[in-house]
């Protein structure tokens, strides 16, 4: 018997030592060495054979030792949505009796896809279910009492549980709605492709054009375009195309199907794993007018074009003094429906006081919304003085307006005289109906004495000099967080805490508000924040808005999550105020803890002092959503991160302690972010009326507010105005210029389902006066990266602004498809780009940082405008480590070093490469 069979021998007749004990040890070692001894002429072949019996001796003892889960058993191939079970079907030796209990094991799921395995998920069972999007992912399922062996677990594969199909095609237009009614050429249809059994796959879409007598598809039609890449079917099963249909297809269909027809059919196909599906038909008209005319040029008829001079329209002024057009009468709308608004009158009381009386059938409980109008007469646009959203509570529903809260109309004495014209206008927000009362006459005298107003005189000329006052009304709202929201916003919370009998001395009470929906909010005081949008009104789930209103709220305060979704951050405070006057928190709103408390657990309101009271414990579902409020020791732990978890399933409680704390913190930071600027203060107008154009403010002090008016003149829907607002207060109108819309990219320049906004950088010709001036002097690209996300281009305005940058030299952003070209892998959507560096010849030139005439000072003073402004905050922008002076590795503020050679290799020593801009960084102000 050789060495190696007795070895094997004797580990079969020895039971295993669970122990690790040293006189097992003792004896393999031995074993070893007299294993390598002897005389130089041993054979080495036998050597190495007992060498390696006594090795495997060894490892068969580690494994004796070994105590857990030695294998599992159950299914290597799991079903898309379907659940796999696995259970222990081995233990190790060691393991003692009373450990051998599945309720002692856990188990976790890697994926070993890339053949790197990382781990995805834990649990206490042995169930596991993967989606679809799992599908053709390789899986490891592993159960272990101590440390996961990754030798023990079973390779799964996710496969899926539907027969690969195509289930059919829908055609939406640019909105995704549904197509009802012809197309004109120039319109965006969108095509979703729904399939099951296919996610990760790749598809063909094709536009046709059917020609053909007969249903479905044939290759006979005229085949318009291929799109231009694979569609990937996404994890919910849908693939997505778009496509621009250009007059173009028009002339195509013309040329191939030789019909005068004004309608053509087009319908898309898909095909993927051998199957083709054809869409139903969409139509566009084309004019019977340029049908002939399309024809003629196909034939090479055509005639050419007659030039016509455009005609000039000269447009009256009206003079100063002239009486302004009699204001149209107005007549109370009678409508014809049983059910609805019957009548509304507008009458007077007193000389201060309004009375709008609604009668109605049926709508109690329906929300309206009240809009009481001055009405310009003739041509002009009646201004719009109060907007508010009220519920019915009966069949004759009375509001009354106090003129003296509300400033008097924007047109001024010379054309309004001593009265105003005002009429309500009220919408049943259900079906969008509009109502108007009678127009009556109020005395001008009777409304408040609007600020802006009081500070500034008209000449006779016209001219408007600017006499502004030391003070401000904005200033008079200076709360904290009140960078996040508009002057109009602040004032309106203020209001809100006076009328709750919250602490008036330094806005205190309106302080603890703003506290509450920052953090309610997330710090973003967005009022469509939240988890509802996915959901419909008769769901329990989600809540929206500046305090997170949830089903029940909604249910109190009489209005629906959907109609909060529309409404902005100034009108759907009128609902933050209605819930807090709620009776249950009558004489409960003591501290800004019980004012959160409301909000968050309305049955601790008015428990803000007592710091032990239990607001909820491990028993509710609440303790473990909001691990905000687990600031005891034993609730959270550190991982191997860094990062601080929560532990979920534990037994604990939530303290008023805790609640007083998270508010306290929100109250403290908030005061990091108070307004900089007040628009009270600004002095001029912009190029266009701000009420017409979506308008960037763009303010010395580093903030830009995006006003948005309630409606958008059509000569300006697709148009952005930017306006930058110096240290004086005096505006610069930099310019209105043109954007368009298109998918964004991701990675790799594929094409996203989100829509981008980009904008042509030169539309800007540039701006010089008073002491203001920027401009870019070169444009250095030949890949046509001209274009830039609008957001950021405020941000790039304002900084060259603030450092009078007029010789800018412009590398480029993104194309206009949002792509990034040019050799960048990283310039899409407008996000990202290139800029020279600036020099001391100021001639927008090319240089390099080593270079003499490199502007190491100015460019700096650059770079902190640029992050002022938003650019570099969410990622530092790019550069390089270069020499001056002294320092061999000297970095320009607010950038990163990224400098790589060889293939695949990039620089930044040419250029400062922009990136990480910040759009929360700009308030957001609709009107």
């Amino acid at each position: 018997m050789n060495l190696k069979q007795d070895t094997l021998n004797n580990d079969k007749q020895t039971a295993p030592d669970c122990s690790g004990s040293p006189e097992v040890m003792k004896v393999i070692f031995s074993r070893y060495r007299k294993a390598t001894a002897g005389s130089s002429c041993d054979d080495f072949r036998k050597k190495t054979l007992r060498t390696r019996a006594i090795a495997q001796s060894w490892n068969r003892h580690k494994k004796n030792i070994k105590k857990g889960v030695q294998a599992i058993t159950g299914s290597a191939e799991i079903k898309a949505g379907n659940w796999g079970n696995y259970e222990v079907s081995k233990w190790y030796e060691c393991t003692p009796m009373s450990l051998r209990n599945e309720a002692n094991v856990k188990w976790a799921a890697f994926n070993v896809t890339t053949g790197k395995p990382v781990k995805i998920l834990e649990k206490e069972i042995g169930h596991f279910r993967f989606q679809e999007k799992a599908i053709g992912q390789t899986y490891l399922i592993v159960a272990y009492m101590f440390e996961p062996e990754l030798s023990t677990g079973i390779k799964v594969t996710v496969v899926s549980a539907e027969e690969p199909k195509i289930l059919g095609i829908d055609i939406t237009d640019y909105h995704d709605k549904p197509i009802t009614k012809k197309l004109a050429y120039g319109n965006i249809i969108n095509v979703h492709v729904r399939t099951a059994g296919i996610v990760g796959h790749h598809m063909n879409i094709t536009l046709w054009e059917d020609d053909v007598d007969g249903a479905g598809h044939s290759d006979k039609n005229t085949k318009i375009v291929k799109y231009d890449k694979p569609a990937k079917v996404g994890s919910k099963g849908i693939a997505h195309a778009q496509f621009v249909m250009s007059r173009d297809y028009a002339k195509k269909a013309l040329k191939n199907e030789g019909k005068d027809d004004e309608t053509h059919e087009y319908y898309v196909t898909a095909f993927a794993l051998g199957e083709l599906k054809a869409s139903k038909n969409v139509n566009f008209v084309y004019p019977k007018e340029r049908i002939a005319e399309t024809k003629d040029k196909l034939e090479g008829k055509a005639k050419p074009k007659e030039v016509i001079p455009p005609v000039k329209k000269k447009i009256p002024v009206q003079p100063v003094g002239t009486p302004r057009a009699p204001a149209i009468p107005r007549v109370p709308h009678t409508p014809a429906a049983k059910k609805g608004i019957t009548s509304v009158t507008l009458t007077k009381k007193g000389t201060e006081q309004v009375i709008t009386t609604i009668y109605s059938t049926g709508l109690v409980g329906k929300n309206i919304r009240f809009k009481l109008m001055e009405d310009d007469g003739g041509s002009l646009v009646d201004d719009e003085l109060q907007n508010k959203i009220f519920p019915i509570t009966g069949d004759t529903f009375i509001l009354t307006t106090n003129l003296k809260a509300i400033p008097k109309s924007w047109g001024d004495d010379y054309f309004e005289g001593s009265e105003q014209e005002l009429f309500v206008d009220i919408e049943v927000l259900e079906t969008e109906a509009h109502f108007e009362s009678k127009t009556i006459n109020v005395d001008s005298k009777a409304f408040k004495v609007d600020v802006d107003d009081a500070n500034k005189v008209v000449t006779l000329e016209g001219s408007e000099v600017a006499k502004k006052s030391s003070s401000c009304v904005c200033k008079e709202y200076d709360l904290i967080w009140g960078n996040k929201v508009s002057c109009d916003f602040r004032k309106k919370v203020v209001a809100i805490a006076k009328g709750l009998n919250l602490p008036q001395e330094n806005n205190e009470g309106a302080n603890w508000l703003m506290a509450v929906m920052a953090l309610e909010t997330g710090r973003s005081f967005s009022p469509t924040v939240g988890t509802f949008k996915k959901h419909k009104d008769n769901s329990k789930i989600g809540y929206v808005g500046l305090i997170q209103i949830g089903k029940d709220a909604a249910t109190d305060l009489k209005v629906n999550r959907t109609d909060l979704l529309k409404l902005n951050g100034v009108e759907q405070l009128e609902y933050v105020e209605k819930f807090f006057k709620q009776d249950k928190f009558k004489d409960k709103l003591k501290t800004k803890t019980d004012l959160y408390l409301a909000v968050n657990y309305p049955n601790a309101c008015g428990k803000g002092t007592e710091k032990d009271y239990v607001v909820y414990d491990s028993s509710k579902a609440a303790y473990d959503d909001n691990p905000m409020f687990k600031r005891e020791k034993d609730e959270s732990y550190i991982d191997k991160k860094g990062v601080k978890r929560y532990y979920e399933g534990k037994k604990g409680s939530s303290y008023v302690w805790e609640f007083e704390e998270a508010i306290n913190q929100f109250y403290e930071e908030g005061k990091n972010h108070k307004t900089p600027v007040y628009s009270c203060l600004i002095i001029g107008k912009p190029t266009n009326d701000a009420k017409e154009i979506i308008t960037y403010y763009i303010y010395k002090a580093g903030s830009i507010e995006k006003s948005i008016p309630k409606k958008i003149k059509d000569d300006f829907k697709n148009k952005y105005q930017y306006v930058y607002i110096d240290s004086k207060y005096k505006t610069h109108n930099l310019g209105t210029f043109d954007y368009t819309t298109t998918k964004e990219m991701n990675p790799g320049n594929v094409q996203g389902n989100n829509n981008v906004e980009l904008l042509d950088a030169r539309q800007f010709k540039g701006y010089s006066k008073d002491n203001i001036k920027l401009k870019f002097l070169t444009w250095n690209s030949d890949s046509d990266r001209w274009y830039i996300n609008p957001d950021c281009f405020a941000g790039l305005l304002g900084a060259m602004a603030d450092e009078s940058i007029d010789y800018l030299g412009f590398n480029g952003f993104s194309d206009d498809l949002a792509q990034s070209v040019g050799g960048s892998k990283s310039h899409r959507n407008g996000e990202k780009g290139d800029l020279r560096y600036l020099t001391t010849n100021k001639d927008g030139a090319a240089t390099l940082l080593e270079d003499s005439d490199f502007d190491f000072v100015n460019q700096n003073k650059f770079n902190d405008a640029l992050y002022l402004f938003g650019w570099g905050r969410k990622e530092k922008m790019y550069s390089e480590n270069f020499k001056y002076g002294k320092n061999e590795k000297t970095l320009l503020n607010h950038t990163k070093h990224m400098k790589k050679l060889g293939k695949g290799g990039y620089r930044h020593h040419h250029h400062l490469h922009l990136s990480g801009f910040d759009h929360s960084l700009i308030l957001i102000n609709s009107k």
